[in-house]
């Protein structure tokens, strides 16, 4: 592995797997808002309103950074398709000087205009779905997922037709990597075997040094991405989000929650819930999730056979399956305030929250009550009392033989179980206030999203969940 080089930024990879490209302004545009806490961290706080709105439109570099729009390819909905890259964002820089662990930050805006990567789009972004990101993205981050970040928000009058005419909207993303697995595929089935080693030992460098004291550092990197992919759709399954678009092209290999499009999280509890109306056969359904990560991964481990041999790669996609089981099974023996768990009776636990129309998130939320009244609102959810006594019996009978108190019991559940989960239709009536001018409900959901654990009285208003007669919304890919 001596030819392993350290690579400093995405830039050295050479320009196979990007193409400089400056944003194309917004004329207009202003910050909608900015994210402190973050800019704060990454040692922008000295950033002035001024510096953000010139950034946001585009009429400004960061720095002496030269923007660029990456090219990569991916499986979407299980078709390869060669003609992926940056459509609409750019990264805008990399920043080492701040208050993470990991050595850099990139910083991308979105909406950021045409670029080479664009096919037939316009380059943009309309302020709904930025709104949403913005949103989700935080929420995901204190809800201890792991996901890239918002750190602004721009706006500006220009109507972008998408469904209907809508506000124009930049953002800027920040992640340590916004390299997918289909960079993999694009430099595996594209490009000479050379460049693939260069992002294979740019990642190693970049995000995974400790690879390097690996008895082979490539099958070392694909384990752990794949690992990581794996305790990351664990984590979407234990809080019931959907994600609702798993192309390889929109995974990233550092297991992060990534490019938010028709996402949701569950309400009652419907297995089956396919967030994004374009899913017509329901590939990436809330309980097709794990599956959809294995086979993202055997695309990326498909990509790294220059590099490995089969065997290899075989055994690498063997870490999958053990990997989200044993993840999800310590996360949803935590949401009941167990130690362990078996997974019939994790089971035993889904059918009844189902059967019984029960929203998902409440259900662990109120059975916190249920401690200090049997009777309580944990039983009262239910349609089906002799249902939920019989599964209660059993529940209690885990805390008697794994010796928890209901003390102890409570305490897990209440730090492990949010107060609130940011709904779809929560979202939509802060866009559609937003979309009249009046941002007061967005700025109340960005407190919330950072505080998704803590009662608020002021907050009631979001423990409540739709009507359980209405039925889910479905979302379009520029939402």
């Amino acid at each position: 592995m001596d030819e392993i080089i350290s690579m400093l930024s995405y830039r050295q990879l050479g320009h196979a797997f990007f193409s400089d490209q400056n944003p194309t302004p917004l004329p207009n545009c202003h910050y909608v808002y900015i994210n402190k806490d973050l800019s704060k961290n990454l040692n922008l706080d000295h950033l002035t309103k001024d510096d953000f709105n010139n950034i946001l439109s585009g009429q400004a570099q960061f720095g002496s950074s030269t923007p660029l729009a990456m090219k990569y390819c991916g499986h979407q909905f299980g078709h390869y398709n060669p003609d992926l890259g940056d459509g609409r964002g750019l990264l805008i820089a990399e920043l080492t000087e701040h208050k993470f662990a990991t050595a850099i930050i990139d910083l991308h805006l979105k909406g950021a205009g045409q670029t080479p990567y664009s096919r037939q789009g316009d380059g943009r972004a309309v302020l709904r779905s930025t709104l949403r990101e913005y949103l989700m993205s935080e929420a995901m981050f204190h809800l201890n997922i792991p996901s890239s970040r918002a750190l602004a928000i721009g706006s500006c009058p220009e109507p972008i037709l998408r469904e209907q005419y809508e506000p124009a909207a930049t953002m800027i993303r920040t992640t340590a990597c916004h390299i997918r697995f289909g960079h993999f595929e694009y430099a595996s089935y594209h490009l000479p075997r050379e460049k693939l080693k260069e992002l294979a030992n740019y990642c190693i460098h970049r995000f995974y040094p400790e690879c390097l004291k690996a008895k082979d550092p490539y099958v070392s990197l694909l384990k752990t991405i794949i690992a990581k992919t794996a305790k990351l759709i664990a984590h979407w399954q234990a809080v019931g989000f959907n994600h609702g678009v798993m192309n390889t092209d929109n995974m990233s290999v550092l297991g992060e929650t990534f490019d938010y499009g028709p996402f949701a999280f569950l309400t009652t509890y419907n297995p089956s819930y396919v967030c994004n109306h374009s899913d017509t056969q329901g590939r990436y359904a809330f309980d097709q999730q794990a599956q959809m990560g294995l086979f993202n991964s055997q695309c990326l481990a498909q990509a790294m056979l220059p590099l490995i041999t089969k065997e290899q790669a075989i055994d690498c996609l063997k870490v999958y399956e053990p990997t989200f089981n044993k993840h999800f099974n310590y996360l949803f023996a935590q949401k009941l305030g167990l130690n362990e768990i078996s997974e019939s009776f994790i089971e035993l636990t889904l059918t009844m929250i189902h059967q019984n129309n029960m929203d998902y998130t409440d259900f662990f939320r109120q059975l916190t009550y249920s401690f200090d009244d049997k009777n309580g609102r944990g039983r009262n959810i239910a349609l089906d009392l002799n249902q939920f006594d019989s599964w209660n019996e059993q529940y209690e009978n885990l805390l008697t033989k794994q010796h928890i108190s209901h003390k102890q019991a409570k305490t897990t559940l209440q730090v492990n179980n949010p107060n609130y989960i940011l709904h779809t239709h929560i979202i939509q009536n802060a866009i559609d206030l937003a979309y009249q001018g009046d941002y007061s409900e967005f700025e109340t959901l960005c407190e919330v999203a950072k505080n998704p654990f803590t009662q608020n009285p002021d907050w009631v208003r979001f423990e409540k969940t739709k009507d359980s007669n209405d039925p889910d919304m479905s979302l379009s890919c520029s939402s």
